[in-house]
């Protein structure tokens, strides 16, 4: 079994020889560095670019990514450049959001600011439609190419963008658009929304691609 790539998140399970996690945010990458199994790496660099891990001798046979996509500026182009890190025949798993539907209000409007912000700087929220009809470079096949809808309850979802929140609350873009207050009061709905075991009231449609590396004649791509 081959290393594998991961972005950055604690992978104690796997069964990989050996796992290396990926983001280009040092402070992340300690935090994962800071629970890391023996077998788990990570390393900080730049996923929208070509990547070339130090200290590799094989070529990965797994590269898995998901929550990516939507914050790279070419998204295609970055995912066919992951690809050809792989060794023939190793695969490539994409998750990333079709759409996210809820009846709560602080999730519409976290997920609103959100999505605004992403397009102010050429990305995209619910960049899996996108993706689930990308034509991809001949060197690749698609193995898997489906839709799954995730449920979870509200407060494990109100926990989650209470997490992100602080990531993105003071780029100069929300700055610029969304008074301190109003992003407070959001804030404080989210906090209070983390308790609620309540379910049926936010449900993901998550776009699951999985893309294999193949051998051209005598050579790699």
């Amino acid at each position: 079994m081959r290393p594998r790539f991961h972005h950055a998140a604690p992978l104690s399970h796997s069964e990989a020889e050996k796992t290396v996690g990926v983001d280009r945010s040092e402070a992340f990458v300690n935090r994962a560095l800071a629970s890391a199994a023996v077998l788990e790496e990570y390393v900080v660099a730049d996923v929208a670019a070509p990547m070339r891990i130090e200290g590799l001798r094989e070529r990965p046979d797994l590269i898995y990514a998901r929550f990516l996509a939507s914050h790279l500026p070419e998204p295609e182009r970055a995912i066919s450049c992951w690809a050809k890190e792989l060794e023939a025949g190793g695969l490539l798993l994409v998750e990333e959001v079709e759409s996210i539907s809820t009846l709560v209000a602080a999730f519409e409007q976290y997920l609103k600011i959100v999505s605004e912000m992403l397009d102010h700087y050429g990305n995209e929220l619910f960049v899996g439609s996108r993706l689930a009809t990308a034509r991809w470079d001949d060197g690749l096949r698609v193995e898997v190419n489906r839709t799954a809808e995730v449920r979870p309850s509200t407060g494990q979802a109100a926990r989650m963008f209470s997490t992100n929140l602080p990531n993105w609350r003071h780029d100069p873009y929300v700055e610029a658009n969304h008074p301190p207050d109003k992003l407070e009061r959001l804030a404080a709905e989210l906090d209070q929304l983390t308790g609620s075991a309540e379910k049926g009231r936010i449900a993901w449609r998550m776009s699951q691609i999985a893309l294999r590396r193949l051998r051209r004649r005598n050579h790699y791509l």
